[in-house]
């Protein structure tokens, strides 16, 4: 039987990008990604998240010259569901900006509908369903949180938001953290 191994690529690189962020360790790919990509720093949410750039960074440095164009997308799209690998990729830019404050920016539309439809609706601390309460809610009271908090060198960017209920939030306050349970099928 002869299965399509179209995307088995994107599952390899996808796991190296894990990899890279926590026990074998590449500091020094890390490092030439952050210090080539954050020579200013961003004030807003690019319209290419970083950890796309990152994913097409990554390829590159595999395959040099011989890069999917598909592959970064479909790499964005696995590891963009995987907020432990979010946890600590974002960990690993906000080195760049630990010293420097970051200024709050309004979050757009569209990264919150990612956010919400990758959250699943719910608070990814204490699992209650927003979904319902999200479009009766003012602006104001919808509770998008930086995975790695601002104060900490957080970046403004949809792979470093996350959906959480008003107390999760406050309690959260502006320490870096989220929750690696996986959402429940049904």
């Amino acid at each position: 039987m002869t299965r399509d191994m179209k995307f088995f690529n994107v599952y390899y690189f996808c796991h190296l990008a894990n990899e890279s962020m926590g026990e074998f360790s590449y500091p020094r790919t890390n490092w030439e990604f952050t210090e080539g990509h954050f020579e200013v720093e961003p004030e807003k949410f690019p319209k290419v998240s970083v950890l796309r750039q990152y994913c097409c960074f990554l390829v590159n440095r595999v395959v040099y010259e011989q890069a999917n164009s598909i592959t970064a997308p479909e790499m964005e799209y696995i590891l963009f569901q995987n907020r432990d690998f979010l946890l600590r990729f974002n960990e690993e830019q906000a080195i760049m900006f630990e010293d420097s404050l970051r200024k709050r920016k309004y979050i757009p539309e569209c990264i919150k509908r990612a956010v919400l439809f990758r959250d699943k609706g719910c608070c990814v601390f204490c699992k209650k369903d927003l979904a319902g309460l999200y479009s009766l809610l003012e602006d104001n009271e919808k509770h998008f949180d930086h995975i790695v908090s601002l104060n900490e060198g957080g970046i403004n960017d949809v792979c470093n938001i996350q959906l959480s209920c008003k107390d999760c939030n406050l309690k959260k306050s502006d320490s870096s953290k989220t929750s690696t349970l996986y959402q429940s099928a049904y």
